[in-house]
C-alpha cells in the first residue's frame, strides 16, 4: 500500500488526500504525510461535513489532520445548495445516481479544484476489496448457516442489534437475503416503507405467493413483487 502510495504521488501539480475521517481515507492520508515529511509539505485534506447530523464523521477527520499537521478544507452540502447544483450536477455525472453521498463526493471534487489541488488520493475502493459491502457480510452469515452454525450465527445478530451494534444489519435482512437465496428472483417481501437517511421506517408487510388479491400489500393494485 506504501509503495502505491509513493507512485500516485508522482505528478506535476499538487496532490491532496480526500479525508472522510474513515479507516480506509485516514490511512491514506497518513501515509502521505509520512511520504511528504521529507520535502515538509503539508497535505492538503478535503472533507464534507454534515454539522448536528448523526452521520457527520468531522471529529474524526480533524484527529487526523491533527496527527499530520495537515492543511484541512471543510465543505458543507446543503439542500439549498443541491437544488441549485441539480442541472450541473446531473450534466456532470452523466448517469443516474443511487444516493446524495455523491453530491457530497461532488461538493469535494469542487473544492480541491478551488483549492487548486486538481489531484487527489481518497479510500474508494476498500469496499470491493475487502468485502465491505452489506452483500458480503450476509454471504458469510449464508456460509455460517449452510455449516450449520448456528450459535455463531445468532451471535452476529445479538452483537447488531446491541447498544454499540448496528442496527441497520436487521433492516437490510430481508432485502440481502431475498438477493442471496434467491437467486435474483423478484421478492416475496414488499418494502412498504419509507426509506429516508439510512433508516426503515413503517413495517414489512409479507406478500404471500398465494394471495390473489393485490391489496394484500396494502399498496392498491401498485405492488409488483411475485406474491400480489
Amino acid at each position: 500500500m506504501g509503495d502505491s502510495i509513493r507512485l500516485h504521488l508522482r505528478s506535476d501539480v499538487p496532490v491532496g488526500c480526500a479525508l472522510s475521517g474513515g479507516l480506509d481515507s485516514s490511512a491514506i492520508a497518513i501515509l502521505v504525510d509520512r511520504e511528504l515529511q521529507a520535502t515538509q509539505q503539508a497535505v492538503n485534506t478535503f472533507t464534507s461535513t454534515f454539522p448536528s447530523s448523526p452521520i457527520d464523521e468531522r471529529d474524526y477527520a480533524d484527529r487526523v489532520v491533527r496527527a499530520i499537521h495537515g492543511q484541512p478544507h471543510y465543505v458543507t452540502p446543503s439542500p439549498d445548495g443541491f437544488l441549485e447544483d441539480l442541472d450541473r450536477f446531473v450534466w456532470f455525472h452523466d448517469e443516474p445516481v443511487g444516493g446524495l453521498s455523491i453530491y457530497a463526493s461532488y461538493c469535494v471534487a469542487r473544492l480541491t479544484r478551488q483549492a487548486g489541488v486538481p489531484v487527489v488520493l481518497n479510500g474508494q475502493g476498500g469496499d470491493e476489496i475487502l468485502s465491505g459491502y452489506w452483500q458480503s457480510y450476509f454471504m458469510h452469515l449464508r456460509h455460517l448457516a449452510k455449516r450449520f452454525r448456528w450459535m455463531s450465527l445468532a451471535g452476529h445478530f445479538l452483537g447488531a442489534c446491541g447498544p454499540s451494534g448496528t442496527p441497520g444489519c436487521c433492516f437490510r435482512f430481508p432485502g440481502c437475503c431475498n438477493g442471496i437465496f434467491g437467486g435474483g428472483r423478484p421478492a416475496r417481501w414488499c418494502p412498504c416503507v419509507a426509506y429516508r437517511a439510512g433508516w426503515l421506517r413503517g413495517s414489512w408487510i409479507r406478500c404471500w405467493p398465494t394471495t390473489p388479491e393485490p391489496t394484500a400489500c396494502k399498496r392498491s393494485g401498485s405492488c409488483t413483487c411475485r406474491g400480489c
